[in-house]
């Protein structure tokens, strides 16, 4: 021990410094234990995790694949429903999302995504992949579901039975075997929006997928019950139509 500046200040060998992978600045911590004492390197905080919802994660995904110049107001707008919309709004009003206007962008402007969530959403979307994530959180973050075990469809329908019942949450087996699922929610934003494509004449489900942005499996999770409730029809395989 010696007196510096007024406190007692403990050296350390060098080779523990080495050891432990000291370096000035470091803080270390001194705890008292049952006759001895604990020397450990103080671990810095880590920074809070930024709240971003289920939906809003979603909406940050779907933003992030657009290439940047196209995340321009005028563009984004088209391609998001309704509750997307509601999404981005409040991640502007977290800040995690704004509206960047300089460069070629001084006029239409672009939307950035802020580098704090930029990590949070790696952290979630290697928590959520397909493999690892269950049917209940896929259909919760994505608002549609397809599943191809009858078994796994079975105890979905009976963990989703509340919700079923309630008209939150309904589906059905499409003609490939295959059972559709999809939330009031997901289903309200996304048929009219398919209802506007067929609009304009017949089409298939990738062509309205690739309209919509989405997934052919979440534009079908949509047509089937679409084709069921009698609002179109298909009318040659694979190729649908409004009944007007």
């Amino acid at each position: 021990m010696v007196k510096i500046g007024g406190k007692l200040v403990a050296e350390l060998p060098q080779p523990l410094v080495e050891k432990l992978g000291l370096k000035e600045g470091d803080e270390l911590q001194l705890e008292e234990q049952e006759g001895w004492w604990l020397l450990t390197k103080a671990e810095p905080e880590k920074p809070a995790q930024p709240a971003v919802s289920a939906e809003e994660l979603a909406l940050l995904r779907k933003l992030n694949s657009f290439r940047f110049d196209a995340r321009t107001p005028e563009k984004v707008d088209r391609l998001l429903s309704a509750s997307e919309k509601r999404a981005l709004e409040g991640l502007i009003k977290k800040r995690h999302v704004r509206l960047y206007k300089g460069g070629k962008y001084q006029k239409t402007g672009v939307y950035s995504i802020s580098e704090s969530v930029y990590g949070l959403l790696k952290q979630r979307a290697v928590m959520t992949t397909p493999a690892e994530s269950t049917p209940m959180a896929a259909l919760q973050v994505h608002g549609w579901l397809v599943i191809a075990n009858e078994n796994e469809a079975v105890r979905l329908s009976e963990a989703l039975r509340v919700q079923i019942q309630a008209g939150e949450v309904f589906g059905m087996r499409g003609f490939d075997t295959k059972f559709y699922v999809v939330t009031r929610r997901f289903y309200d934003d996304t048929a009219p929006r398919i209802a506007a494509v067929l609009e304009k004449g017949p089409a298939d489900r990738e062509e309205i997928a690739a309209k919509l942005r989405l997934p052919v499996e979440a534009t079908t999770a949509v047509i089937e019950p679409m084709r069921e409730r009698s609002e179109l029809i298909e009318k040659a395989k694979g190729m649908y139509e409004l009944i007007r």
